[in-house]
């Protein structure tokens, strides 16, 4: 679509909207940003920059080298600071930060912040969050700041009442006359694997185990009740502390394919987690989540559900994850030949034998 000189109304100030608002604010005749929450930005001075020759050389000629740049950038950008993530019980201002580091990286995008709005204070109170950084999805700036002090381009933070043919009505009777809306409004996170419609033993469905906002899977790969169904970005795997949901994905699907040699080499016909297993672990995904800081009382965000149960992320470093993934356990599992009741691999099952993997340091 043109947008050139057009007024466009821009609803969103997440991912989406720190994406879009900055490659179009410079052809649009107006352009309305409507804020529900501030989100954190925070300042990467390499985010523009190309990729230098040199690098590129070292990636193509020198053994590993592709291997160790990963390992810095998972380290940099996940492992290195998850303890910054938990909340410290004696923190004298958890309103706004969870510890000592946490509070430091608030300051430090404060500041980066207030440089791009070449100290507007006003300005700079209604983009700041209430909340700790990382409480929702950290963001990097897109030059979204210098957006704001553009002179066509004005921030909206009231409520939205409706829609009109057009307008945007605001809650406080306000109308805002608009040629074009752009809903950078996010999607359906928690009601995972819809539209699908899954039914496992006895007929009973995905929607039936987990409601609309409440999934759990064990290692968020497989569900009781559902034989030979495994997940890839399931409950709890998403990563909002940095790291790549690729890196996740590559240990779910090694996972899968050891657990689908396992079914070749012992001839089984379905293979489904033990109840038990399943729920010792989402108690342990649970009980830390709850100290992190997505569950933050004052965090709304698509990574809990109704019933501020963090659903969608994971609490894991990296490193945890890929232990905890590294091996199949088939005791974990019932495992049925075609025509033969299900049965628990070797008779010895332990609980959750894979979960012992996270005390190793």
């Amino acid at each position: 679509m043109d947008l050139r000189g057009k007024r466009v109304a821009l609803v969103g100030t997440g991912a989406s909207a720190m994406q879009a608002g900055p490659s179009i604010a410079e052809e649009v005749g107006r352009l309305l940003v409507f804020q529900r929450t501030p989100h954190w930005a925070m300042h990467n001075p390499n985010y523009h920059k190309a990729v230098s020759a040199g690098n590129l050389w070292c990636l193509r000629h020198i053994p590993y080298f592709a291997q160790w740049l990963r390992f810095q950038l998972f380290w940099a950008g996940s492992d290195g600071f998850h303890a910054s993530l938990q909340m410290d019980p004696n923190w004298p201002m958890p309103e706004i930060s969870l510890n000592e580091a946490n509070h430091k990286m608030r300051e430090l995008i404060t500041e980066h912040v207030r440089k791009e709005l070449d100290g507007d204070e006003e300005l700079l109170a209604r983009v700041i969050p209430g909340y700790p950084p990382y409480g929702k999805r950290m963001l990097r700036d897109n030059y979204w700041y210098r957006m704001l002090k553009r002179p066509n381009v004005e921030l909206v933070t009231g409520g939205i009442a409706r829609v009109t043919e057009d307008a945007i009505v605001m809650a406080d009777g306000t109308v805002h006359p608009v040629d074009v809306i752009i809903l950078a409004t996010g999607f359906q996170a928690s009601k995972m694997l819809f539209p699908m419609r899954i039914k496992g033993r006895g007929g009973r469905s995905i929607r039936d185990a987990w409601g609309d906002d409440d999934p759990r899977a064990h290692l968020g790969i497989t569900v009781p009740g559902f034989p030979n169904l495994f997940l890839t970005y399931g409950p709890n795997t998403n990563l909002a502390h940095g790291g790549s949901i690729i890196f996740h994905l590559e240990c779910q699907v090694r996972y899968i394919t050891q657990a689908l040699r396992e079914m070749i080499e012992q001839d089984y016909a379905t293979l489904e987690v033990r109840q038990e297993v399943h729920d010792s672990y989402n108690r342990l995904v649970d009980e830390t989540c709850r100290n992190m800081v997505w569950a933050h009382p004052g965090v709304t965000s698509w990574y809990k559900n109704r019933h501020n149960r963090v659903t969608v992320t994971s609490p894991w470093r990296l490193l945890d994850y890929w232990r905890l993934t590294q091996h199949f356990v088939p005791e974990e599992f019932r495992a049925a030949r075609r025509g033969e009741a299900p049965m628990i691999p070797g008779q010895e099952a332990r609980a959750v034998s894979s979960i012992e993997q996270l005390t190793v340091s």
